[in-house]
C-alpha cells in the first residue's frame, strides 16, 4: 500500500521509496496536511481531477520535484505546499483556485522565475510583490491580496482596487511606513493580522462591506487614531481604571467570534478588550 487514506483524504504517503512519479488515487478528495513532505525522490505528482484541496505542507521538501499539473477541481492551496520544492519548474494553477495560503510556493524554482512586480495566479490571487515602491498600485482585476504578500518597509501608501474582495491573513504585515489605507467597498473579509505591525499607520477606512474579520487585524497599530471613545466598566486593572474614557482605534473579532475593542490603554500601549467592557460615551 502506497497511500494512507480515509474518508477521501490522502493522510499520509507511506510509501518509503518512490522514485520519479507518484500517482495519486482516483477517489482522493483531500491530499492532506504533510502528506507528501520530504519525500526528495519524487519528480512527477499526478493529481486526479477528484481532488479539491490541496493541504498545508502537503509536498513541502520535495527537493526534486519538477512538475505538477494541479487540475481544475482544486480550489484551495494550503500555506507552505509546495515550499522550497526548487526544481520545481513547471506548474499551472487554474482558474478555480481561489484560496493560496503563505509561502505556498516559497523557495520554488517557478516562483523565483516571475520577475513581474505583481504576480498573480488562479482566480486573480496576488501570491507576490517583487517591488520596493512607496506608493504601491494594486492592478485593477485582483480579486485577492494573498496571505503574507507585502512585507514593504518603503510603502507609505496603498491604491486597492474596487476588484478586490478578500484580504488575506498578514497582508500588509509590518508595513510599518504605511500611513493610511482605504478598503474598497467590494471587500467583504479582511483575515487575521492583516495591518498588523503598521506602526505608522493613522487613518484606516473600513467599509460596512466587510462582514467577516480575523483576530487582531491592527495589532501594534499604536498610531491609528480613535474612531469612538467609550467609558470603560470592568474592574479595574494595571492598564485599564474602571469609568475612565478610552480611546478605540480598531473594533475587531475574538477568537470566540465576539466583538473586542482594540484600545490605547493607560500606558499608551494598544491591547484588546471585550466591547461587552464598555459603554457609550454620553
Amino acid at each position: 500500500m502506497d497511500f494512507k487514506i480515509k474518508d477521501k483524504v490522502l493522510i499520509k504517503c507511506v510509501r518509503e521509496e518512490f522514485s520519479g512519479e507518484a500517482v495519486i488515487p482516483d477517489d482522493v478528495e483531500v491530499i492532506g496536511n504533510n502528506s507528501f513532505t520530504g519525500r526528495d525522490k519524487i519528480k512527477n505528482i499526478v493529481i486526479p481531477d477528484s481532488v479539491v484541496r490541496i493541504g498545508l505542507n502537503a509536498f513541502a521538501d520535495c527537493i526534486n520535484l519538477e512538475s505538477i499539473n494541479i487540475p481544475e477541481s482544486v480550489t484551495e492551496i494550503g500555506s507552505g505546499a509546495f515550499q522550497r520544492c526548487k526544481k520545481l519548474t513547471d506548474i499551472s494553477i487554474p482558474k478555480t483556485v481561489g484560496n493560496i495560503g503563505a509561502s505556498a510556493f516559497s523557495g520554488t524554482a517557478w516562483l523565483e522565475s516571475h520577475n513581474e512586480k505583481f504576480v498573480v495566479e488562479g482566480n486573480n490571487i496576488l501570491i507576490k510583490y517583487n517591488g520596493d515602491d512607496e506608493n504601491v498600485i494594486i492592478p485593477q482585476g485582483v480579486k485577492v491580496i494573498g496571505e503574507s504578500v507585502f512585507c514593504c518597509k518603503n510603502m507609505r501608501s496603498v491604491s486597492i482596487p474596487d476588484s478586490v474582495e478578500y484580504i488575506g491573513n498578514s497582508a500588509f504585515f509590518d508595513c510599518e511606513n504605511l500611513e493610511s489605507v482605504t478598503v474598497p467597498e467590494n471587500v467583504k473579509y479582511i483575515g487575521s493580522q492583516a495591518f498588523a505591525g503598521c506602526i505608522n499607520l493613522k487613518t484606516a477606512d473600513i467599509p460596512d462591506s466587510v462582514s467577516e474579520r480575523g483576530v487582531y487585524v491592527f495589532a501594534e497599530c499604536t498610531s491609528l487614531e480613535s474612531i469612538m471613545r467609550l467609558k470603560y466598566t470592568g474592574d479595574s486593572n494595571f492598564n485599564v481604571t474602571s469609568g475612565n474614557i478610552y480611546s478605540v482605534i480598531a473594533v475587531e473579532k475574538g477568537f470566540d467570534g465576539k466583538d473586542v475593542y482594540r484600545i490605547i490603554d493607560n500606558n499608551l500601549e494598544d491591547r484588546i478588550y471585550s466591547a461587552d467592557l464598555f459603554e457609550k460615551e454620553y
